[in-house]
């Protein structure tokens, strides 16, 4: 029986061999009983669940906590009255889960462990988008729980993390730190803007792009006359090769190549020829 008069009949308790880390399940009936065939030598924990079996921890708050150890005892014969147990007033605890920065973590997976070691596991609890603790079948926020109590966050690959060890006599309200939750799959951070951060997705290289290659234009033909003009238009004349009276060479006398002395040699060789021609007239 609950210490608050409340029927367990949703709920059950497990014998936990302390050298093997089996278990062994028991519903409670509609009267408080229970019983179960346990190995002979053997030490147990003992301890209550508010869950019916297949079904997840109760969401409902009702005094009762959702897990709490009962006792711890010794089978060393069969078969072997345990007594009455009653299991202690649960109170509503309020739990924030927040990062080093005090951001909100929304999806963060939880289980609730008693001192004997038996948890709820990490399906039942969860954090909503304030960061606060709430029953994977519920949105309100807070948890029943009673007596010594550790809270374990989940990653993905791992057996978890403590996030603190408190223990329950009454209701409170409490903020937990959870230091790096980047490495869990899913926490989404809230910060104080409002923005949402959740984890990035696995980046993949870009394929080569067609715009990376260069243009090619075409130009329009030219006519052997523009084609001329422009050749002669353009570039260094320094460098151009100059041709001679006498040849077309570039390093002959720069005397031959001037204007001037071409038209005065020019000039004076007509003469000589046409008196040339009147001497030999003659």
């Amino acid at each position: 029986m609950a210490e608050t008069g409340t029927a367990l009949t949703d709920s059950h308790v497990v014998f936990a061999d302390r050298e093997t880390h089996e278990w062994y399940r028991a519903d409670i009936d509609e009267d408080g009983n229970f019983s179960a065939d346990l190995p002979s030598n053997t030490g147990y924990d003992v301890i209550f669940f508010h869950q019916k079996q297949g079904d997840l921890i109760r969401s409902a708050f009702d005094g009762v906590p959702v897990i709490a150890d009962l006792d711890q005892i010794r089978v060393e014969k069969e078969p072997m009255e345990l007594g009455n147990y009653t299991v202690p007033e649960g109170f509503v605890t309020t739990i924030q889960v927040v990062d080093s920065n005090g951001n909100p973590l929304e999806n963060v997976p939880l289980s609730f462990y008693t001192q004997y070691g038996a948890g709820t596991g990490p399906r039942s609890f969860t954090t909503n988008a304030d960061g606060y603790v709430t029953h994977a079948a519920s949105s309100e926020a807070g948890i029943e729980l009673a007596g010594s109590m550790t809270i374990r966050t989940h990653p993905a690959s791992a057996n978890g993390e403590l996030l603190d060890t408190i223990f329950v006599d009454e209701e409170k309200s409490l903020t937990v730190t959870l230091r790096n939750p980047e490495e869990y799959n899913g926490i989404v951070v809230h910060d104080d803007s409002g923005d949402v951060t959740e984890p990035p997705p696995e980046t993949q290289t870009p394929p080569a792009s067609d715009s990376t290659a260069q243009s090619i234009r075409t130009k329009p033909e030219q006519t052997a006359a523009q084609q001329s003009s422009s050749e002669s238009s353009t570039g260094d004349n320094s460098n151009s090769v100059q041709r001679g009276f006498f040849s077309n060479g570039a390093n002959e006398p720069e005397a031959l190549s001037d204007p001037m002395n071409l038209t005065v040699g020019g000039f004076l060789l007509s003469v000589a020829g046409i008196v040339f021609q009147m001497v030999g007239g003659k």
